[in-house]
């Protein structure tokens, strides 16, 4: 032990020399940082101790494996993550990325959509992927959500009689294919759909066989299930899947006609329901959460009462082969068409002559106030106006 000594110190000082004549920005404590735990036959400790060369216990599996990939990695570089959470892991502190958490990457909601339009059935003749890809993009417009989140389940052209052979589309830009990031920002410039055959059952509450005209062979109607992927947290991408159907079937069976609203301030906003937002991207299109029925729209608009046709009845329908109840209704008919006609000129008349008064009292009114004001306009209390 006395004669290991003096060797001892004589190491300790040649690397305190060594230290002291190395070039510039030369780092010896990063070169001995780099030498494997495995590999090491002493230490610095060891050697001021005057202990013999000696191997390190080796470190824990975990331990090393975690030290290799901290070696290997490059600067800055994060550490691996899974796939369901590597969105939300590597943006922690970025502002435009929310933390949503661990996620699992399946299709979180689902709702059902049915359309006439030709703008649609005749690109799903064309191409299916096509024709997802223009759904996918309306909805994106419609929804502010990203496209690559929806994936569709499109009936199958060649299945005839088995309702369960579909075809699933799903984006080529969606995160668990090409990264948060990516998925975020696809638009339909960028983006894909592949398309590929599949089992699946509809819960649709219309049949999903396609329906054709028998004359040039096209689906005259097109029903397909529409699934929600989870939220990548980027770039305010936070709508759960849910959320996101049941905004669809809200707004596809939301009012067309504007809505007055008359606000705290005493102003009116007269402004498009949120159906109108809707089918103008759909048109002839209608959505619905699986197991509720589509509901029909009401495209009739009120256009007041009929003057002309106050107080008539149809005339009822005689029995076929009885003429002589035939006669007795066309006798009946011309006995009070008269007074029919009479009535309804009346009716015409007075209507008309009000809506002549309602217009000359407006102009009036008008007149009264053009004049009022050019010859007697407002002038403001000069203690409001101020020097």
């Amino acid at each position: 032990m006395q004669m290991a000594l003096p060797s001892a110190l004589r190491n300790v000082l040649l690397c305190f020399l060594a230290q002291a004549f190395v070039a510039p920005g030369f780092s010896v404590h990063h070169l001995r940082s780099q030498i494997p735990d495995d590999r090491r036959v002493t230490t610095v400790a060891a050697i001021t101790a005057g202990l013999p060369p000696q191997r390190p216990a080796p470190p824990a599996p975990e331990a090393a494996a975690e030290r290799r990939a901290a070696v290997a990695a490059p600067p800055g570089a994060a550490s691996g993550s899974s796939a369901s959470s590597s969105s939300s892991s590597t943006a922690s502190g970025d502002p435009k990325v929310a933390n949503l958490g661990a996620r699992m990457w399946k299709i979180e909601a689902v709702f059902e959509m049915t359309t006439t339009a030709p703008v649609f059935t005749d690109e799903f003749g064309n191409s299916v992927a096509g024709v997802a890809l223009t759904l996918a993009d309306r909805l994106m417009w419609a929804t502010d959500v990203p496209l690559s989140r929806f994936a569709f389940w499109m009936p199958n052209p060649a299945a005839t009689t088995d309702a369960t052979n579909v075809i699933f589309c799903e984006s080529s830009n969606n995160e668990h294919r090409a990264g948060g990031w990516q998925s975020r920002y696809s638009t339909q410039e960028n983006t894909t759909y592949a398309c590929e055959p599949q089992k699946h059952k509809m819960n649709a509450t219309t049949p999903v066989l396609l329906q054709r005209s028998s004359a040039a062979q096209k689906a005259t109607s097109l029903s397909f299930e529409v699934g929600v992927y989870p939220a990548s947290g980027i770039g305010g991408d936070t709508k759960p899947g849910v959320q996101v159907a049941e905004m669809v079937a809200k707004i596809a069976n939301s009012g067309d006609e504007p809505e007055r609203i008359l606000h705290k301030t005493g102003l009116w906003t007269y402004k498009a329901g949120p159906g109108v937002k809707f089918h103008g991207l759909f048109p002839g299109t209608a959505a619905a959460m699986p197991g509720t029925a589509f509901s029909k729209r009401d495209t009739s608009l009120p256009l007041g009462p009929n003057p002309g046709g106050h107080g008539t009845e149809p005339t009822p329908t005689p029995p076929p082969g009885s003429a002589v109840v035939a006669e007795k209704s066309r006798q009946a008919y011309f006995d009070t068409v008269d007074t029919v006609v009479h009535e309804a000129a009346t009716i015409n008349t007075n209507v008309g002559n009000s809506l002549q008064e309602l217009k000359d009292s407006l102009a009036r009114g008008s007149a009264v106030h053009a004049a009022w004001m050019t010859w007697n306009p407002y002038t403001p209390d000069p203690a409001l106006i101020g020097p």
